[in-house]
């Protein structure tokens, strides 16, 4: 990553919120090096992947505020300091949201509403950037998808974010709140959940691998993805924070494409654990897209974004990290 290309956030006042999750904290981490004045929000809710060890390198160069995003009180006490918010705060458990709708849309559309809410009752207009997923789209009827593609979520978690990409687009036609969303596909990388299968599935795999135990790839794992390594999924994150006054809009973001079972094999070799097959779950298989592959070139337009780091570079990384935090997996 080109530090030249982002001179700009030196000395800007930035607040991410959700920044001791794992894109938050790899964001937070990116933008000291930058030289930004960064402002932590976090909940550190359980189960969602925040903790203070994330930002360790850089803790005492950054404020942390350990509010909860949908306090409204405290956001509008945070919100007209800073001239750059990125949102990465958020529920993003696909089965998750089925079994526990109401904590999505809680966790989810009130957290952003709270957060534009706050910014309409001070009167200030900071550019935001928040996180999306290419699950509004549902089951593709044609490859790559673009962000013209129709919308329809086979999730609740999916329809909420639908929901809050209407919400950024209202307050920005009814209040002048410029934002971009990022449609993020399987992202992965070091400080992401590597406990539980509702937080995806690479994570989960990176976790099982790392314990010695196989993969258990639902079906014939021939389903089509593409992996974003989390570096990539910052550098889209700061490209977009420059261009962000542009008015109120979506972009896909990509990766590698790969078939699931070509990831989990490249996986396994790495680790030496064995990929086994198993029957799809008819709770997952109910809401599963088939193929995605996200046309990313309205990013590349706007932002000259592209992915740089495979697969294979990006599980050795990802895997050296969580070896060198000497911890129970």
């Amino acid at each position: 990553m080109n530090t030249a290309e982002f001179k700009s956030y030196a000395g800007k006042k930035v607040l991410v919120v959700g920044g001791l999750g794992f894109i938050g904290s790899n964001l937070v981490l990116r933008l000291v090096e930058l030289k930004a004045e960064v402002t932590i929000v976090d909940a550190l809710t359980p189960h969602l992947g925040g903790e203070l060890l994330n930002i360790a390198p850089v803790q005492n160069d950054v404020t942390v505020e350990l509010v909860d995003v949908r306090s409204l009180q405290d956001m509008r006490k945070l919100v007209d300091r800073h001239t750059l918010i990125f949102l990465t705060a958020g529920q993003g458990s696909h089965v998750g949201s089925m079994e526990a709708p109401f904590q999505d849309l809680d966790l989810n559309c009130r957290g952003r509403l709270s957060l534009l809410e706050a910014c309409r009752l001070e009167g200030v207009t900071p550019g935001i950037v928040y996180l999306g997923t290419r699950q509004v789209y549902g089951r593709p009827s044609s490859l790559p998808v673009d962000e013209t593609h129709r919308t329809l979520p086979l999730d609740i978690n999916g329809i909420h974010h639908l929901a809050v990409e209407a919400y950024f687009r209202l307050y920005h036609d009814l209040h002048g709140i410029p934002s971009i969303g990022l449609r993020l596909t399987n992202t992965y990388g070091p400080r992401m959940s590597i406990t539980s299968m509702a937080m995806g599935v690479v994570g989960a795999f990176v976790g099982r691998a790392l314990r010695g135990e196989s993969l258990p790839l639902f079906g014939d794992g021939l389903q089509i993805r593409d992996f974003s390594f989390v570096e990539d999924v910052v550098d889209a994150l700061l490209r977009c924070g420059q261009v962000v006054n542009v008015g109120s809009r979506v972009v896909n973001i990509g990766g590698e494409r790969s078939t699931l079972r070509v990831f989990a094999e490249r996986l396994a070799a790495l680790v030496d654990v064995p990929v086994e097959y198993v029957p799809f779950p008819k709770k997952r298989r109910s809401i599963d897209i088939g193929d995605y592959v996200g046309d990313y070139s309205v990013l590349q337009s706007l932002t000259g974004w592209r992915p740089t780091v495979g697969i294979v570079e990006g599980l050795e990384r990802t895997i050296g990290y969580f070896r060198s935090r000497q911890v129970n997996f």
